[in-house]
């Protein structure tokens, strides 16, 4: 897809473009789309986002859909903020300090923010939040995250410490992503439901929920960044159909649109918006529980994996637009395998050694329901129906309701399902949360001793180049033993903007938090 209003960035764009961050962690006016760039930043207007992930509440650490966390950046905060080149900047905190030992973080936390409701940031802040989501009775999504926090000390009001069991290079960078380290207030949760209740220090406030269909943010008046946001407010609203949202967009009723490619080439030649294509961290791929039956077998998770065809989903599932992707995200940097060390049927699939290692299990009659809501799912799913069909292997695909299929994630009750995996700030976190023992991601019941020594190792390696080389030895450990997370791709980030709004920057993390930044020109 071509025109004088589609963008292509690279990966090594988007590092071109983070090293002209500021030194508050707010990236510089947008080079790449504004075509004011010399102009000021005007504020006032409304800004309206449209997306077709439901992120169903706004509890900013049990809820662990990236639709959700989209959504929960506006209103609550972190330690710190990554800048487009993944590099953690100020943000609740101005500054820190790490010992030599690597596991002692003295955070010196940014002075006059206030909460939503008006009372004062402080540390004691800091330590509820933290020690809320390391609760394991909490069962906060991605715990495994920051599960090497050992302690978290308020020295004052305006200084937090934190000590790590391991030495952890990478935790200013996990502290910097959203999720499982937003800061709530203390005792937030006492006589409150965050998932009804959301008073946080971000830029906006709640204005109005009407679940199910759109969230009215409006701008915080008492942000300790004065400069920021631009627009009164923001609209979060949700639309599944592509053809609605290549609609709003036309009509000037969305200003943002995430699509698929087939919509983004009929926008080709609508002069009022502008079509960016980048990389991200999207992850898609089944999940599959191995706790009985024929899928605790792992010559049978591998069957399945080397009969699929990950071209065949590219194209039915994105229309082309993603890439074939290890366990960490193709783009991430230097920590994603390369293409020559992925297995030879990512490529090309092995449907003949597939059918071998089936009879080798002795299995046959296999019946797998497949579960699965989005269009984009769907379409991984009933590729794989055709896939496995070939080795006589019957998939059922049952399109639920999302709030359904999420419950069933979370509660565990699937054979098979079709899920999404976004961005991690640490890298070793793409294996651990899914294939240690331990790990919050892992609700496939999947236990392998010799991957959980791996992968305790990997989490206490500080030099880089040796742990890049554990990580490709345990991604290559888990096909050899059947994953019970079987990756499709990697999908590209395709953007429809407005032209009138200015100042937005894609991010690989795909959060979009650059609409905190971006304004309205008319």
């Amino acid at each position: 897809m071509s025109n004088d209003r589609t963008i292509h960035l690279s990966r090594r764009h988007l590092l071109k473009a983070g090293g002209a961050a500021a030194a508050g962690g707010f990236l510089a006016p947008n080079w790449l789309l504004s075509q004011a760039v010399a102009q000021d930043p005007v504020s006032g207007g409304t800004i309206t986002l449209v997306t077709e992930a439901d992120w169903v509440d706004l509890e900013p650490h049990l809820n662990g859909l990236f639709a959700a966390r989209q959504a929960t950046q506006f209103v609550y905060e972190n330690l710190l903020q990554l800048d487009a080149n993944l590099q953690p900047q100020p943000c609740l905190a101005e500054s820190f300090e790490v010992d030599d030992a690597n596991q002692t973080f003295t955070f010196h936390l940014r002075q006059g923010v206030t909460w939503h409701d008006g009372s004062p940031f402080v540390a004691a802040d800091v330590v509820y939040s933290l020690e809320r989501v390391l609760n394991p009775d909490n069962a906060a999504s991605g715990r495994t995250t920051v599960a090497t926090i050992d302690s978290v000390t308020a020295v004052d009001d305006a200084t937090v410490v934190i000590t790590t069991s391991v030495p952890k290079l990478s935790l200013p960078v996990i502290l910097g992503t959203g999720g499982p380290s937003q800061i709530i207030k203390a005792g937030s949760t006492d006589n409150g439901d965050l998932r009804n209740v959301h008073n946080g220090t971000g830029p906006f406030t709640v204005g109005e929920i009407v679940s199910g269909d759109y969230i009215r943010f409006v701008k915080n008046p008492n942000y300790w960044n004065q400069d920021l946001p631009y627009v009164d407010e923001l609209i979060f609203k949700l639309m599944v159909e592509e053809d609605t949202r290549v609609a709003w967009i036309r009509s000037g009723q969305a200003d943002y649109v995430d699509l698929y490619a087939e919509a983004a080439a009929r926008l080709a030649d609508d002069e009022n918006v502008t079509i960016i294509e980048s990389q991200k961290a999207y992850m898609m791929g089944t999940r599959l529980r191995v706790v009985e039956g024929p899928l605790a077998d792992s010559r049978v998770r591998k069957a399945l994996d080397m009969a699929t065809d990950r071209q065949d989903m590219i194209e039915k599932a994105r229309f082309g637009a993603a890439e074939l992707t290890g366990f960490i995200p193709a783009g991430q940097g230097d920590w994603s395998i390369a293409l020559d060390k992925l297995p030879a049927w990512y490529a090309a699939r092995d449907v003949e050694g597939a059918k071998a290692l089936l009879v080798e299990a002795g299995v046959s009659d296999l019946t797998i329901e497949i579960k699965c809501s989005r269009p984009e799912q769907v379409a991984i799913a009933l590729v794989a129906k055709e896939n496995w069909a070939e080795i006589g292997v019957n998939a059922e695909v049952l399109q639920m309701e999302y709030g359904a299929y999420f419950a069933d994630l979370v509660d565990r009750n699937f054979q098979a399902i079709v899920v999404g995996q976004t961005f991690i700030a640490d890298p070793v976190d793409y294996l651990f949360n899914h294939f240690h023992s331990t790990g919050s991601g892992n609700v496939y019941g999947f236990e392998d001793a010799e991957v959980d020594a791996k992968l305790d190792e990997a989490r206490a390696t500080v030099d880089s180049v040796a742990l890049k080389a554990q990580l490709d030895e345990i991604q290559q450990m888990m096909w050899d033993r059947g994953a019970p997370y079987q990756y499709a791709y990697n999908a590209l980030n395709i953007e429809g903007l407005r032209t009138r709004v200015q100042g937005y920057e894609p991010e690989f993390t795909a959060m979009r938090k650059a609409i905190v930044r971006s304004w309205i020109q008319e």
